[in-house]
């Protein structure tokens, strides 16, 4: 997260955006609901939350992750998956707000009433597996069919991650050469797996599904792209299998998905998964170097997804 994210200036962007959509005499004021690798701000007194590229914006600059975040949100919202919605067509965006000599790619939301607690696990990997269904089914739909995105383009964010010049300046040369290459292994092991790509969330894990009356709702879909549905279940398992963070949510999580999708059985259902759940952690080293390694806790894990990844100095 950049320093600059929490300016006031932001913030007056924030309320010149949505100011328009007030009552008459109502004066929106934007108020912080938290901040990671985007901003969410929620506009008081509207019903809406902006949510603002802050720290993928070392990358993703042209807006087009947040088309198609909206497209894709609102094609399944329209069939009942369990998602969080965007705002009506004309809120949505995305927006470019200026601010701070920058330009902030900027997309807006229906708030959600969010209950207390972790969303039950098994309810989670059911409701993921209901949305991987429905994107499998209507692959060819216009809607779907004309978003902007390749197969497996997360490989390609991957090693351009590794070619920005923070992070050249910042990650060991060795480091990054190991994580290029593995990347590029792992991307030659899947293709011969030929398995078929669709959309899935692309960032499928507990920070990214909220616990309502309703169920739970997956959100942040940022990160979606074309891949099997496997990397959706590396994303789901990947802090628990190399970390050890979350093992039981993840793997209820995971059987609550099997349970609908049918369990994973087969050596190339198998193989698939361990390649994404190895390309995943490859990914997150790579934007962990891109947001910064500014405190403990990061450095310990980017650590030991390294060691994990087989790294020794």
């Amino acid at each position: 997260m950049h320093s600059t994210a929490l300016t006031p200036g932001l913030m007056k962007a924030c309320q010149r955006l949505a100011q328009p959509w007030a009552n008459v005499g109502a004066e929106v004021t934007p108020h912080l609901l938290g901040h990671s690798s985007n901003l969410a701000v929620a506009l008081e007194p509207l019903p809406l939350v902006a949510r603002i590229g802050t720290g993928t914006a070392v990358l993703r600059i042209d807006g087009q992750h947040a088309q198609r975040e909206v497209a894709l949100t609102a094609w399944l919202a329209q069939r009942g998956a369990a998602v969080g919605q965007p705002a009506s067509a004309q809120q949505a965006g995305p927006h470019q707000l200026q601010a701070d000599g920058r330009t902030w790619t900027t997309t807006v939301w229906r708030c959600i009433a969010v209950s207390p607690g972790e969303p039950a696990a098994h309810e989670a990997g059911q409701a993921l597996a209901h949305i991987h269904r429905l994107l499998h089914d209507h692959d060819d739909d216009a809607a779907l069919a004309t978003l902007p995105g390749a197969d497996w383009a997360v490989f390609d964010e991957l090693q351009a991650l590794l070619l920005l010049p923070t992070v050249q300046a910042s990650a060991p040369a060795a480091q990054r050469a190991f994580v290029a290459e593995e990347a590029l292994a792992c991307a030659e092991q899947m293709k011969t797996l030929a398995l078929p790509c669709q959309w899935v969330h692309g960032d499928a894990h507990l920070n990214n599904v909220l616990n309502t009356s309703a169920g739970p709702l997956w959100v942040d879909w940022e990160d979606a792209t074309r891949a099997p549905v496997h990397w959706d279940l590396a994303c789901l398992l990947a802090g628990a299998r190399v970390l050890g963070t979350h093992a039981a949510w993840s793997e209820a999580a995971l059987a609550g998905w099997e349970s609908v999708a049918g369990p994973l059985r087969s050596a190339d259902q198998l193989a698939a998964l361990a390649l994404c759940i190895r390309a995943r952690t490859l990914f997150v080293c790579a934007w962990m170097w891109a947001l910064g390694l500014n405190d403990e806790t990061r450095r310990t894990r980017h650590a030991a997804r390294l060691a994990w990844l087989g790294w020794r100095d």
